[in-house]
């Protein structure tokens, strides 16, 4: 059985790899890319049950990069872009 600690670094280790996942995502997206087209590259696209958290996951990670100042969201378009790409 793990320990709480083995289970959080295991948490932990995913969650880098989702954000570094959706990274990739938007680097290679010269033109920016919506959040539901990240979530359809990422195989998520509705992924959880009814329409009231339809790609959260990527979402959710979208907003943890933007807060690590690596990623932008366009307000006009909703795009998502490299925060250093202007």
């Amino acid at each position: 059985m793990k320990s709480e600690i083995e289970i959080y670094n295991v948490a932990q280790e995913t969650i880098l790899k989702l954000k570094v996942t959706v990274l990739l995502i938007v680097s290679e997206a010269d033109e920016g890319i919506k959040n539901i087209d990240i979530s359809k590259k990422m195989g998520i696209h509705h992924f959880t049950v009814g329409d009231s958290h339809t790609d959260y996951i990527s979402r959710y990670m979208l907003e943890q990069l933007s807060l690590e100042g690596l990623v932008r969201q366009d307000p006009g378009s909703k795009k998502w872009f490299l925060a250093n790409n202007t």
